[in-house]
């Protein structure tokens, strides 16, 4: 299993980045910001294996709803988890913060889908102690957690507006839906790769 089509150097720079897809691989390498591939520049054909189990999804949905203007109008948030496998520091959930504009995104583990509104009040005081900002829209999902009494009052207490998907349409919290589902396919990927048993 593997990328056989690639030569062999360029193989290896695709397994160290976490199989980034042929677009992105060839821009690196016609940026020459890869050492020793540029002359197969031309000829890079992708064939992963990995790559075609880790990456596998439905069609996309069309995109909806306004956009921001600015850093941290918009957050978009998702929570994953149960994980069947208990990490080493013994969580088994990890939630996303998305910047609408940026998008850049921040990553906390959570033991439980419970502990979102604390590691939600953490985020908001590192916006506003170091970006010297405030977050104008939660969008989310549904999810108990999100809906909670605590959660809420919290929001309100901001001045947040918060915007939830309908029930059972993943679709409309696409971004954060999309970020988990990239996260996970970079170490699914990464773990077929590697051989790694199916219990990592």
């Amino acid at each position: 299993m593997g990328c056989s089509s690639i030569p062999s150097t360029s193989h290896l720079w695709h397994k160290k980045l976490g199989h980034p897809n042929s677009v992105i691989l060839k821009h690196l390498v016609k940026s020459c910001y890869l050492n020793n591939i540029h002359e197969f520049s031309s000829h890079l054909i992708f064939d992963c294996a990995s790559c075609k189990l880790g990456k596998s999804k439905s069609l996309s949905f069309p995109m909806q709803g306004s956009r921001a203007s600015a850093c941290f109008e918009i957050i978009h948030t998702d929570i994953w988890g149960v994980s069947l496998i208990l990490s080493h520091a013994q969580y088994r959930y990890f939630v996303t913060f998305i910047d609408d504009y940026s998008p850049f995104t921040w990553v906390y583990f959570l033991h439980s889908k419970a502990d979102v509104i604390f590691i939600f009040q953490t985020f908001v005081a590192l916006v506003e102690t170091q970006f010297s900002t405030k977050i104008k829209i939660l969008r989310s999902d549904s999810g108990g957690e999100y809906m909670s009494c605590d959660f809420q009052s919290f929001l309100q207490q901001k001045g947040f507006i918060s915007q939830r998907s309908c029930p059972c349409t993943p679709q409309q919290n696409g971004i954060a839906e999309c970020k988990n589902r990239h996260l996970l396919e970079v170490v699914r990927t990464l773990l077929l790769e590697s051989f790694v048993p199916p219990r990592f």
